[in-house]
């Protein structure tokens, strides 16, 4: 198994300062499948341990939601997490999240949420 493309403390800093943007349609309907929200990823993010990192690959994003390449290098991680507290919490739901970041802009690209 590879390991992850970006360094996950500078990924949450970025996070945290720009935002994030969700950059793929089915990502945006997985929120209201999954009950995780966009108010809820930067949190979420913010709680990861490299512990949680599941896998990283190139993926695609929306043409309509982002600009060319519509691709970009991305991390996956899982946790457990408490959506009311916004915490990590060992008896919470796990979500999976996979994340990365364009050439050209600072924001963090969300393209799959998923439990």
């Amino acid at each position: 198994m590879n390991g992850p493309v970006y360094h996950l403390p500078t990924a949450q800093g970025v996070a945290g300062v720009h935002g994030i943007r969700i950059v793929t349609e089915k990502a945006i309907d997985d929120q209201w499948t999954h009950d995780l929200w966009a108010a809820d990823i930067i949190p979420f993010i913010q709680a990861l341990l490299d512990e949680y990192f599941k896998n990283s690959e190139r993926c695609e994003t929306s043409k309509s939601l982002s600009k060319p390449p519509w691709e970009t290098d991305c991390d996956g991680y899982a946790m457990k997490w408490n959506s009311v507290a916004k915490k990590q919490w060992n008896d919470g739901k796990e979500y999976y999240l996979k994340f990365g970041f364009g050439e050209h802009h600072p924001q963090c690209l969300i393209v799959s949420i998923h439990d």
